[in-house]
């Protein structure tokens, strides 16, 4: 998206004109011209100009003309930056639904049901709160959006797969955190205190 609105402003400037604009007013001044007797002049891309010229006599005398000129070369031109105008219109458009799509699947309920179906593929045998916790604490939108990466990239059985191991690596932690706490529990209850080693955390 930034690389269009560079491209758009980077030919605003070559062209001086407003580019983003060039397609829709074309068209526009197209379908007068279809209704009226205009011109078939541009614009943008001029066919016919004035051209000065210096005339050189014998002596110092110069005279400076006018004249006419036909630059049949501005009718490929304003094609080609039309076609150019019209591509960049459509990258643009298809990245903003992309965009969009991305946030939807990402803050929203679909992309949870996305691990769902993972998660009942491997026939886990678990409460829907650790399920809800896997998701929301464990993955989180990040690890949402690069496990939907992956899926677009491989088969369901390799993400089922990951996402099966994913999820018991979060159970094996939970159910260590659950064991820190009982012990700490019974250490209070004792009166007794160990040293913890957190070197190795």
């Amino acid at each position: 998206m930034i690389n269009c609105l560079c491209q758009f402003y980077f030919l605003s400037t070559i062209l001086s004109f407003p580019f983003h604009t060039f397609g829709t007013e074309w068209l526009s001044i197209m379908l007068r011209k279809i209704h009226t007797t205009a011109n078939n002049e541009s614009k943008w891309f001029p066919r016919v100009v004035m051209c000065d010229f210096m005339v050189r006599h014998l002596g110092s005398n110069h005279h400076w003309m006018a004249v006419q000129c036909n630059l049949p070369i501005n009718l490929f031109n304003e094609l080609m930056f039309l076609i150019i105008w019209a591509w960049f219109m459509l990258l643009s458009s298809l990245t903003c639904i992309s965009l969009i799509l991305c946030f939807i699947l990402i803050y929203t309920n679909i992309g949870c049901t996305f691990i769902y179906k993972y998660l009942h593929i491997n026939l886990f045998k678990s409460k829907k709160e650790q399920q809800d916790g896997f998701i929301e604490k464990y993955l989180k939108y990040d690890g949402i959006l690069v496990l939907r990466i992956i899926a677009h990239n491989t088969n369901d059985i390799i993400m089922a797969k990951l996402v099966g191991a994913l999820f018991k690596i979060y159970l094996n932690s939970i159910e260590k955190e659950n064991n820190d706490d009982d012990n700490d529990d019974e250490r209070c209850s004792n009166g007794h205190y160990e040293r913890v080693d957190t070197s190795s955390i």
